[in-house]
């Protein structure tokens, strides 16, 4: 990253495509990679916005201030009074969820308790006590009257493991969901779309690249930006570009187009072949190209720019 002679990361821009949660670790996880000091203290400054503006999680506001070492100035330096603030009201909140999660059992009714849990499940999470909030979700099964609520619990469940790397609980928690609500493919299309992206991380965490390039590159346009809490299009566009290139056996040259041939996004394994929505993504087409053009002169060393638009 930040290789010389490589355009500039715009850190602004990716960090919009996402929810606040996401856009929080992709910024801190630019901030770590960057060999530019420019391009870290600007993730850093980012994340702190949101942190403060977007969410009540002070622990990991502390953290980033602290790397911050103090060269953003003091309108960047440690926050003593918004901790203090952030802390107190948090602790009055966590109060009255759960006396109400109590009064919610002792009246024996399952649809507000459910949604008790779920309640406070989304506190902790805006907290970042991921394990917490995977608690107060998995606690919710119970409480479930429908398979859409059982779906509904398995979405929770599988976006904070998502965000904690818990990848085996990502792929029982989708096999959950689909085994209770099989037809979720024909009548929420944009649900299942959710949990054929989490299956695919799934895969792509155990290295299974075909399996995991089959799922991404079996998405239509159902998710566009409805998941940006976990990815966005472009990024399953990429990742199936990517996943598909790693299940490849062999690399071998192609033969030159022929003038007015258009150039499209080939089949890189058995079995796995592009859907709209990704073959007409520049991004990862232009990734593609090197590997499909013969005489190849790109250097691998500038691929992860072929990634900017």
């Amino acid at each position: 990253m930040d290789v010389d002679g490589s355009p500039a990361i715009d850190v602004e821009t990716i960090a919009s495509s996402y929810a606040p949660p996401a856009a929080i670790a992709r910024l801190l996880f630019i901030a770590e990679k960057t060999t530019s000091d420019a391009t870290r203290l600007e993730s850093l400054k980012l994340a702190i916005n949101l942190l403060k503006t977007k969410t009540s999680d002070t622990a990991t506001y502390a953290r980033v201030v602290e790397r911050v070492d103090g060269r953003l100035g003091d309108d960047y330096a440690l926050d003593k009074g918004w901790i203090e603030e952030t802390d107190k009201a948090s602790a009055n909140r966590q109060a009255v969820l759960e006396r109400e999660l109590s009064a919610y059992k002792t009246n024996s009714i399952k649809e507000s308790v459910r949604m008790g849990h779920n309640d406070l499940g989304d506190f902790h999470h805006s907290r970042g006590a991921l394990a917490a909030a995977f608690k107060c979700y998995v606690r919710a099964r119970d409480y479930c009257t429908t398979p859409r609520h059982v779906v509904g619990m398995c979405l929770n469940v599988v976006r904070v493991s998502i965000e904690s790397e818990n990848f085996a609980h990502v792929g029982n928690y989708v096999q959950k969901a689909l085994a209770t609500a099989p037809d979720v493919g024909k009548e929420e299309p944009t649900v299942f779309a959710k949990l054929q992206v989490a299956s695919a991380l799934a895969y792509l965490d155990q290295k299974k690249y075909k399996d995991a390039a089959t799922k991404f590159t079996e998405l239509g346009m159902e998710l566009e930006e409805e998941y940006n809490e976990v990815v966005t299009a472009g990024d399953v566009a990429t990742y199936g570009a990517l996943c598909a290139l790693g299940a490849s056996r062999t690399l071998v040259p192609i033969r030159p187009r022929r003038r007015g041939e258009r150039r499209s996004l080939r089949t890189f394994s058995p079995g796995v072949s592009p859907r709209p929505s990704l073959a007409f993504n520049p991004r990862p087409r232009r990734l593609s190209t090197p590997f499909l053009t013969p005489l190849n002169s790109t250097p691998i060393s500038s691929l992860v720019w072929t990634l900017d638009p």
